[in-house]
Parts: C-alpha cells; sequence; structure tokens
C-alpha cells in the first residue's frame, strides 16, 4: 500500500505533544509537508521530521501537488481559511476541534463544504473511548432524566498555555476550547441539545487586556428527548478531572474522561475498567481518518 502523502498546517503545541507519536507509529503515511506561520516551527519541521516547511496555506498547495490529506491543528481562527483550502483541492480534511470558533464562522464552513464537499472529521477522540461504547450500549432504549457533565482543571492558574488561550475571540474560552469535549459526548450518548442557558464568572481570576475569558461558567441544557441537565467548567480548580453523570429513573452510569465507567445499574453497583492494552484514542480517531481516505 503507498503510503498517505500528507500536509500538516500548524505545527504547535498540540501538534508535537498530542499527535506526532502517533503519526510516527503507524505504517503507510508520510508526513510530507508542513504549515506554520512560525520560522522557529517551520525550523524544526525541517530538522526533525524532514518535511518540506511552508509559511502559508497556498504556498504549501501551490508546491505540494500530490498531498493525499491534510491534518489542521491551528487555533480555532484559521478553521475557515483552513477549510476553503480543503475543498479547493479536494483534499480530505482532519481537524482538531472545535470545528469554528464561533456561529457564523461555522455557517461559513458550512457552505464551503455544500459547495465543494471533501471529507472532514473533527478531532473529539472521547468519542474512540471503550467506556464510552460501553455507555452507549447500556443506555440503549432507556429513559433518560438528567445528565451532568464537569471539567475542572487549573489552566490558568498552574499550566503554562500559550497566550492566545486566554484571550476570548481567538480561544473562545475554557467551554469552546476544552468543555466542548464534554459536550460532543452528551450529543453522542444522549442526543441533540435544544436549549442553552450559560452563566460565566471570573470571580478567581479577573479579566484584564491580557485576559478576556472567563474563568468558571455553569451552563443548563435540554435535549431533544426531553431530558435536562447542566455542564460545569473551571480553569482554576484543582485537582482536574472530566466527568460525565446519565441517569435514568433507577440507575445512573458516570464516565471519567480517563476512562473509566462506574455507577449503580438494576440495583447493583457497576465498574468497568478499560483494557490494559487499550489505544491512545488521539491514534485511533487518526486511523480511523486515514481508513477513510483510503
Amino acid at each position: 500500500m503507498s503510503p498517505l502523502k500528507l500536509g500538516i498546517i500548524g505545527a504547535g503545541h498540540i501538534f508535537w505533544r498530542c499527535h506526532l507519536a502517533n503519526l510516527q507509529k503507524m505504517e503507510a503515511i508520510e508526513l510530507t509537508a508542513v504549515c506554520d506561520p512560525s520560522e522557529k516551527s517551520q525550523q524544526r519541521a525541517r530538522e526533525e521530521l524532514q518535511a518540506n516547511a511552508y509559511g502559508d496555506i497556498p504556498e504549501m498547495l501551490a508546491a505540494e501537488q500530490e498531498l493525499d490529506a491534510l491534518l489542521n491543528f491551528s487555533p480555532p481562527t484559521v478553521r475557515e481559511a483552513v477549510v476553503a483550502a480543503a475543498c479547493e483541492h479536494q483534499l480530505p480534511l482532519f481537524v482538531e476541534k472545535p470545528a469554528a470558533c464561533s456561529v457564523a464562522d461555522a455557517k461559513k464552513i458550512l457552505q464551503l463544504l455544500d459547495d465543494k464537499p471533501v471529507p472532514v472529521s473533527v478531532g473529539f477522540m472521547w468519542r474512540y473511548l471503550p467506556a464510552v461504547e460501553r455507555m452507549r450500549e447500556m443506555l440503549a432504549g432507556q429513559t433518560i432524566i438528567h445528565i451532568n457533565s464537569e471539567y475542572f482543571c487549573p489552566a490558568l492558574t498552574k499550566w503554562e498555555i500559550a497566550p492566545w488561550f486566554k484571550m476570548k475571540n481567538i480561544s473562545g474560552g475554557p467551554i469552546l476550547d476544552q468543555g466542548i469535549h464534554l459536550l460532543d459526548l452528551l450529543r453522542h450518548l444522549v442526543g441533540e441539545i435544544t436549549e442553552v442557558t450559560s452563566f460565566s464568572t471570573n470571580v478567581f481570576y479577573p479579566q484584564a487586556e491580557d485576559c478576556t475569558i472567563e474563568d468558571s461558567s455553569s451552563t443548563l441544557l435540554r435535549f431533544a428527548n426531553g431530558a435536562t441537565g447542566s455542564h460545569l467548567q473551571s480553569w482554576v480548580h484543582e485537582p482536574g478531572h472530566g466527568l460525565i453523570t446519565v441517569r435514568t429513573p433507577d440507575s445512573y452510569l458516570t464516565l471519567n474522561v480517563d476512562g473509566f465507567l462506574t455507577g449503580r445499574w438494576s440495583g447493583e453497583d457497576f465498574s468497568y475498567h478499560p483494557p490494559e492494552e487499550t489505544e491512545n484514542p488521539h491514534a485511533i480517531e487518526v486511523a480511523l481518518f486515514f481508513e477513510a481516505v483510503r
């Protein structure tokens, strides 16, 4: 099988930390070209990956005529430009979440894909946890009355995040950058969300010129099946964790995004731990994308 020739757009933190090691373990792929505005990232790509490096997307796609697919790890504000380029060159696209940074951008992206369709996969990796599939199987046919999710971490207080994560107009803040994973899982497990009311605060980490995001929020949800729910989010709480609890009239299940499932089911305590050899979900999502491309 000939290797897939891949173009990487955005060689920042998430590419080097979350994706590169998985890509390097995969067979029949080739990291052919890398596009990033940072000259430092371009040089690193040339030296460590032996890839051709470029400063902008049109330059890369004009020079690399034999690419099979694009992988996008750029900040959210670049999504529309990347999708436009993929559509114009008819290249399948894997794009990190979020799929867009605003409703207006989302509508523009959908229009691009309607006009010149290409396969697109969005990086919601937790859909591929074995515990999520087990949870879906157990909830099938059940009457769900309430769903709660929460995601807490000390991103603003302890983590060394890039400055742009603190800017609302670029990252979208804690929910769009991080909580979106939990909201995606809620939709995957329970169904579409039809109503939303959200409250946010900066009671601990004040907003300033270099920080325009909220530090914490509480969001109420109504689902198409009639169930209600909530999502709690904070970037100033330690220890960090991500949880989803789904309740039926007589049972409940709690999913930990580390891959564990616990609860009380049909009158008995329940727990599920994934097999020790469970593959990294970041690797699974990209491998499935490559399978679709082939």
